[in-house]
């Protein structure tokens, strides 16, 4: 059985994972590698620029990014700090971002400056922060933001407080909330699922175990963080086996052939529509599947046509279903 981390809270997981493999390479991201040592280290100095912002224990994180760096950096910082991370989606618009930021109280909010030529969240929040009186910080991702909001990169750069981390880190608890999930709300208005880090643990342990991922394992992560399939079932799972992902920042059939080509995966995941359009792709031919060990789908009833054109593409690959539940 693969060497699993043992932890009660998700701080310790990146602790112990940083601390026994310092040097490998935890996220590749854009041709970019990122080691357990680098992403401890940025979520320890965003951790204390948050705290220098007043930000702590029980506080609420609303983050609105791609699957990127910045994401798990804000992650893991929440995490060291006790704070409550809100996954909020970048397609979310004014309707769902004005109940959920008011609806879990979010007291600062860390956004992508814009979503191409889609969204301008600069100008965006500037007239919508009157709506949202909870939220008393806004953080801007890659760019400058409004009068009175916050750098990202400034915060990546604060000295680390070792003595005032330390005291963060200890007053963490099993049952303190780590996520907040928001349901698809199709019966209604979406509900709030608070997850703690005892739950989130206990989830992706146990999928690390039944899989058995360790250190030589690889998988593309191109569900949205803000969910378990992105959150728990990769981000998590993947870091309590010391295992690597390469970090898509949104689905694109294209882009995850490319990068499974120049980085071969040990392990693919996806929703069936994710899967079915990889391999409806026209350039699904030239991704070698011998490194692939497992396929995972989930989410939705995967058809027995799926099921069958999975086996086919991946024949040296066990075909598992996963069910996640928020």
């Amino acid at each position: 059985m693969t060497d699993i981390i043992q932890a009660n809270v998700i701080w310790e997981v990146l602790d112990q994972a940083a601390n026994s493999v310092p040097n490998k390479t935890c996220y590749f991201f854009m041709g970019k590698e990122i080691s357990f040592r680098a992403v401890d280290e940025m979520s320890d100095r965003l951790a204390c620029g948050l705290l220098d912002l007043g930000i702590g224990k029980g506080d609420r994180i609303g983050i609105i990014a791609l699957n990127q760096p910045e994401w798990v950096y804000t992650y893991f910082a929440a995490a060291k700090i006790g704070a409550t991370v809100v996954g909020l989606n970048v397609r979310y618009r004014e309707t769902e971002l004005d109940y959920m930021l008011n609806q879990s109280e979010t007291k600062a909010v860390v956004t992508l400056v814009a979503m191409g030529d889609e969204m301008d969240y600069v100008g965006f929040f500037e007239g919508f922060r009157e709506k949202v009186r909870t939220v008393e910080h806004f953080v801007f991702i890659g760019g400058t933001g409004f009068k009175g909001s916050h750098s990202f990169e400034a915060l990546l750069n604060k000295k680390v407080e070792r003595k005032a981390l330390q005291a963060a880190r200890a007053a963490v608890r099993p049952e303190d909330p780590m996520i907040i999930i928001y349901t698809s709300g199709t019966t209604g208005l979406p509900k709030g699922a608070v997850v703690t880090n005892g739950s989130q643990l206990a989830s992706a342990r146990a999928q690390c175990e039944h899989t058995k991922i360790g250190p030589d394992d690889l998988v593309q992560v191109a569900a949205p963080l803000n969910h378990v399939g992105g959150i728990t079932c990769g981000i998590v799972n993947m870091m309590l086996g010391r295992a690597a992902i390469e970090l898509i920042p949104m689905f694109d059939p294209n882009v995850v052939i490319e990068r499974a080509v120049a980085n071969p995966p040990t392990i693919m995941a996806g929703v069936p529509t994710m899967l079915v359009l990889l391999m409806m792709n026209e350039n699904f031919g030239s991704l070698k599947t011998d490194s692939i060990r497992l396929v995972l789908t989930g989410g939705a009833n995967a058809e027995p046509s799926l099921l069958k054109g999975l086996y086919d593409a991946f024949p040296k690959a066990t075909v598992m279903n996963l069910y996640g539940l928020s």
